[in-house]
This record gives structure tokens, C-alpha cells and sequence, in this order.
């Protein structure tokens, strides 16, 4: 409870740092810049990670000290945003460098970049293999009746959707693996530094969403078999049904056959 609840950086810096300022010269954006901190660090604590983000930012924003833009890059981290966390990273290291808050920074930002860059490559790798199967699956010749290649259409959709979800998902898997093994190296006897608790919840959010998008990729998975099974059956052509009746023959010869359809 601990470690989620006090995930910022510099709440005592702000609140009693600052507060011991404000005795001495206290600035009406100083006060609305603690204003947005506590409101900021009560989205944290209930993990409105997007809306605590932006109240750090806006901090930052009356009161430029670079522990809020290292919260707010933490609050994006947390919700998954890593553009906006690793621009809130490169501002610190812009706008403070050869500073301690950049030394915290810097590891961080490594950590996020390359994260993208793999996150973006599996997505890449997804889409041109959505696109060769929807492509492969599109040039077959339809021969039934009716028009049967769009019936398989919505199948072929859903699962093309799969597996680009699948992927994504994988993606993930790999980026928290890698993240827990880069704390197993670091951390030692359960406890880990600081400065790395941040990277175990973002771990642990990695991994949740992985959990969750697979589920989605199998129910897809499910789904596309099922509307192709379904399209498969309705274009199997139905028996005719014939039916053979007697009829007088032709002159005065016997009894003929009268097929009816």
C-alpha cells in the first residue's frame, strides 16, 4: 500500500519544502502550484494516472522544479503513455542537466526508449502479417453461388484483429519480462532501491494488460473460427429436392415419368 500510495517523487520536497519557503516569500504561483501537486498526488493515490499527469504538469507549469515533470513522467509510465513520459523525462534532461534529478532521469529514459522502439517494431511485424493473410484470403477464387467470399469476410476480419491483438499483447509480455529481470539483477532479498519501484509497477501494469489482451486475442481467435464455420455451411450447396410423379406415356405405350423440382 505503501509503495503505491507514495509512487511520486518529492512530495516531502513540495509540501514541506515548499512550505518552509512560503514562510519566508510565499508567490500566488507557488500556491497554485502546490495546489495542482495535492491534487495531482490524490489522482495517484487512486490511480487516475492520466488526470494525476496533467495536474503534475500543470504544477510544473507555475513552479518549474524538475521532481514534478519526474511525476508526471511516472503517472504516464503508469498509464501506459509512454510518448508523454519519455517527453516529460527529455524536459528534465533539457532543462536540468548535470542535476541530480537528471541522474534519476537519465536510466529512466533509456528504460522507455527502448520499450517503444520494441513496442512499435511488434506492431509493425502484426500489421504486415494482418495484411498478408487479409490479402492471401482476398485473392482466392470464389466459386459459389451468391456471392460466398463475403460471407467469410467478418471471419476473416476478426481473426486478422487477433492477431494483430496477440501480438501486441506478446509485445508486452516480453517488454514486463524484461523489466522483472532487470529488477531480479538489482534488487536484492525482495528489497529493491527506490528509484526501481517504479519499474515493478510498471512491470506489473505491462503484465496485466498482456493478461487482458490476450484473453481479448483467444475470444477473437473463437470468434473468427465460429462466423467462418457459420459462412462455410451456408455456402455448401443443399440437395435438391426431387420429387416423381406418373404420368400417362406418350400414345397408347405403358406409363411415363414426371420429374418435379
Amino acid at each position: 500500500m505503501m509503495t503505491r500510495t507514495i509512487g511520486v517523487l518529492a512530495i516531502a520536497l513540495l509540501l514541506g519544502a515548499t512550505t518552509t519557503r512560503a514562510s519566508a516569500q510565499t508567490s500566488a504561483s507557488d500556491e497554485q502550484a502546490r495546489i495542482h501537486f495535492q491534487a495531482g498526488t490524490l489522482y495517484f493515490e487512486q490511480e487516475r494516472f492520466e488526470d494525476a499527469a496533467r495536474e503534475y504538469e500543470e504544477a510544473f507549469a507555475l513552479s518549474p522544479r524538475p521532481e514534478l515533470l519526474l511525476n508526471a513522467a511516472t503517472a504516464w509510465d503508469r498509464a501506459a503513455r509512454l510518448e508523454e513520459a519519455i517527453a516529460a523525462l527529455e524536459r528534465v534532461m533539457q532543462q536540468f542537466p548535470g542535476t541530480e534529478s537528471a541522474q534519476l532521469a537519465q536510466p529512466r529514459l533509456d528504460r522507455l526508449r527502448r520499450m517503444q522502439e520494441r513496442l512499435v517494431r511488434e506492431r509493425e511485424e502484426a500489421a504486415a502479417r494482418a495484411a498478408a493473410t487479409t490479402t492471401a484470403t482476398t485473392t482466392e477464387p470464389t466459386t459459389s453461388e451468391g456471392g460466398g467470399g463475403l460471407d467469410y469476410l467478418p471471419g476473416t476480419i476478426t481473426l486478422s484483429a487477433s492477431a494483430v491483438i496477440a501480438a501486441v499483447a506478446i509485445g508486452l509480455g516480453v517488454a514486463a519480462h524484461d523489466t522483472y529481470s532487470t529488477l531480479e539483477e538489482q534488487c536484492t532479498g525482495g528489497v529493491c532501491p527506490g528509484d526501481l519501484r517504479d519499474d515493478r509497477d510498471s512491470a506489473s501494469t505491462l503484465a496485466d494488460v498482456s493478461t487482458a489482451l490476450t484473453f481479448v486475442a483467444a475470444a477473437g481467435g473463437i470468434a473468427g473460427v465460429v462466423l467462418i464455420v457459420v459462412a462455410a455451411i451456408d455456402d455448401a450447396p443443399s440437395p435438391t429436392t426431387e420429387r416423381v410423379e406418373l404420368a400417362p406415356g406418350p400414345g397408347d405405350v405403358g406409363l411415363g415419368a414426371r420429374i418435379r423440382f
